[in-house]
């Protein structure tokens, strides 16, 4: 019949809609909203990859749409990697930062310290959109402050967040050098300073902050200089120390009453013995987190004379220990000063330390159950020291192990004992989660690192020779 519908034909509409992607029938609003939520999830290190494309741009890469609302949101390329690539560098200054509008920046440095003074002269003139300012320098043979001059003489009014990095730490500021600070002209934003050998007179103006990172192993550090800073920011949370040495006064003790978590670390550190005395004599009452970094015997021995002569230390309800290099008895020795802990962080340690000393403790954190683990949670299950929470990283059992490949056979007692070892495994992992909330990690997790961000071939041993030689010589 001539006008009749014919329902054997697709309506053309209806196929249109059918090739819609169900995300893209999302408001534009919300798919910008999810868009610098994935920019934000970014890497924080700047990736040292000539293939890698910034997120921004690999979202103008799916779809016209895509491609339009990224366009259309500052805040998607607010965020500028400077590299030591000639790639990187364009795409910030000829991509990102015209494409950001009048949004504040995110300004992350990772390069030469020759190449860093020509990104600032490119970034400079943007200064009062900068919220976050990264600079990590690795080339020692330039003048630093002559790196840093650009940041003197200027005002950041939005800045919030500044970290700075020489990652040679091997002494920019050199001897009788003159202190040139940063942002003279005002920084009132400023909340959060991470320096990484460079001293305090050369970083920016260290008042109200609630987080200060002082990070070098050739810079001392003197106690007037740490209660100035401190004294200048009365609501500071949290406070990262790792220095050649500290120098205390001895006149009274350090009063720090916001401070939430405190961290020492003392790799590479060749007086350790007056930066452990330091936290005997602080007085933050409402300490919640103590992490302590590369300890040995001589340490903890240390910081318990120290706790000793000064009874009212801090005891914090979470200690963190990461690599820690003790017997068991002295990791008893030194989980003894803190009886009231309830979380307890295990990392980058062999310790086994006796945990039913804690009575407290509810919560471990470990990089791998042991059967030293698994035997505290059983022996305390169902009494008042029963532990809440275990937090590790499941290890990866292979099917076949690189040791039988590599025999280019199968061997039938090899493989019985690759599979008891596997049961075994198994079964310890059950019974964790039959008997407490079992956390698993990627080995990779942030909770499983310590909070030092430190390359690790600034870990050789032979920096640490020179604290252990002095340790002995003071006879502890």
């Amino acid at each position: 019949m001539i006008g009749e519908f014919d329902r054997s034909k697709p309506d053309a509409a209806a196929v249109a809609d059918a090739r819609i992607s169900p995300i893209d029938t999302l408001p534009n609003e919300l798919l910008a909203h999810i868009f610098t939520v994935g920019t934000a999830l970014s890497p924080k290190e700047p990736i040292l990859s000539q293939s890698h494309l910034d997120f921004a741009l690999l979202v103008c890469t799916v779809s016209r749409l895509w491609r339009a609302i990224a366009f259309s949101s500052p805040p998607l390329w607010s965020r500028l990697v400077f590299t030591g690539s000639q790639r990187a560098q364009e795409c910030c200054t000829k991509v990102l930062l015209p494409r950001s509008g009048s949004h504040p920046l995110d300004i992350v440095i990772n390069c030469s310290a020759q190449e860093v003074r020509r990104v600032l002269d490119m970034v400079l003139p943007h200064s009062q959109r900068w919220r976050e300012l990264s600079i990590s320098a690795w080339d020692d043979e330039q003048d630093f402050q002559h790196v840093l001059k650009p940041l003197r003489d200027i005002s950041v009014p939005l800045l919030q967040h500044v970290e700075i990095k020489c990652e040679e730490d091997d002494g920019f500021h050199g001897f009788r050098t003159p202190h040139h600070a940063c942002f003279v002209l005002g920084a009132p934003a400023l909340h959060s300073v991470r320096l990484r050998g460079l001293c305090m007179g050369c970083g920016p103006s260290l008042t109200n902050l609630n987080t200060l990172r002082l990070d070098s192993k050739t810079i001392a550090l003197e106690q007037e200089q740490l209660e100035t800073a401190i004294s200048a920011s009365p609501a500071l949370r949290c406070l990262q120390l790792r220095l050649q040495s500290f120098t205390p006064s001895r006149s009274s003790a350090i009063k720090i009453p916001s401070l939430r978590e405190l961290s020492l670390n003392l790799r590479g550190c060749h007086h350790s013995k007056h930066l452990l005395w330091l936290f005997a004599t602080i007085f933050a009452p409402a300490l919640e987190c103590l992490e302590l970094v590369s300890l040995n015997a001589l340490d903890i021995e240390v910081l318990r004379t120290s706790c000793q002569e000064y009874p009212q230390y801090s005891r914090p309800h979470t200690l963190k220990l990461s690599s820690i290099k003790a017997e068991p008895s002295d990791y008893d020795a030194l989980l003894s000063l803190f009886p009231a802990i309830k979380s307890l962080y295990l990392l980058d340690s062999s310790g086994k330390p006796t945990l039913s000393r804690l009575s407290s403790l509810k919560s471990i954190t470990n990089e791998d159950p042991t059967q030293w683990l698994l035997k505290h949670v059983k022996d305390c299950h169902g009494t008042l020291q029963a532990m809440d929470t275990v937090r590790v990283a499941r290890p990866v059992i292979e099917e076949f192990p690189d040791l039988v490949i590599a025999f280019g056979a199968v061997h039938p007692m090899l493989i019985r004992a690759h599979a008891e070892r596997k049961r075994v495994r198994e079964a310890d992992w059950q019974t964790l989660r039959d008997l407490v909330n079992l956390v698993e990690v990627a080995d990779d997790d942030d909770c499983l690192r310590d909070s030092w961000e430190i390359d690790r071939w600034t870990e050789r041993d032979e920096s640490e020779g020179p604290r252990y030689h002095v340790e002995r010589r003071w006879g502890y």
